[in-house]
């Protein structure tokens, strides 16, 4: 079972990381292997990044490959995606917009409120730019907006 994400050439380095280590921990971290191969799309040169596990680990892997991406290149997978909402009681994934102002709540500092949401909700959640990716079955994914909309509400009203 594998998924794919493609990587821009100029940030392989980047997501792979000095001798390879942010790879390892992202494998480490997520249960999955990784492995690179070369393609070429319409833009140029990219590196195709196989993920390779179980479904929800795999697409923790990609999301935070996406995020380390979109990063170094604004725009790269969320350029003209729009918010996404699921109506699978299995596994699905939706996909809210965030304004530039909601990032910090919704990050908090070093990403624990995101971890936090994530955890408590039992869904993944990752944040690319300001697009917030929610994985998980259907209830999950109904508790992780949830949360993180209250999160948002109470950031806004002082709380």
């Amino acid at each position: 079972d594998a998924i794919s994400v493609d990587v821009p050439a100029q940030c392989v380095g980047y997501v792979q990381g000095a001798c390879r280590g942010r790879l390892i921990k992202m494998e480490e971290r997520f249960g999955v292997m990784c492995m690179f191969t070369a393609s070429h799309d319409a833009s140029g040169f990219v590196q195709t990044l196989l993920i390779f596990g179980p479904l929800q680990q795999r697409l923790a892997a990609k999301l935070e490959v996406m995020r380390c991406v979109e990063k170094l290149r604004p725009g790269s997978y969320t350029q003209g995606v729009g918010e996404k909402e699921s109506s699978k009681r299995g596994f699905g994934v939706e996909r809210l917009l965030l304004d530039e102002k909601e990032i910090p709540a919704a990050i908090g500092k070093e990403g624990r409120t995101m971890k936090r949401i994530g955890a408590a909700s039992g869904a993944i959640l990752q944040y690319v730019g300001r697009v917030a990716w929610i994985a998980g079955d259907g209830a999950q994914r109904t508790r992780c907006r949830e949360y993180l909309r209250w999160v948002l509400d109470s950031r806004s009203s002082g709380l």
